[in-house]
């Protein structure tokens, strides 16, 4: 299971290899540099949107009750 830590260092992660890739390209102006923030933020915008926690399992469920 993936915690919501986890989603977030790996949109963090995102970003950065998205900057870093955009500074070895050699992007210089400033528009280049709108379209790689686009590229580095809407991503992680759209994934969570759509990525949900599973549900909680039975077993789970049993072991919350007992505590």
């Amino acid at each position: 299971m993936i915690s919501g830590n986890t989603k977030t260092l790996v949109f963090v992660a995102w970003v950065i290899a998205v900057g870093l890739a955009g500074l070895a390209l050699g992007v210089t102006s400033p528009a280049n540099w709108a379209v790689v923030a686009c590229i580095a933020l809407l991503p992680p915008f759209v994934a969570r949107q759509f990525w949900h926690a599973p549900e909680q399992t039975i077993s789970e469920s049993i072991h919350e009750a007992q505590e």
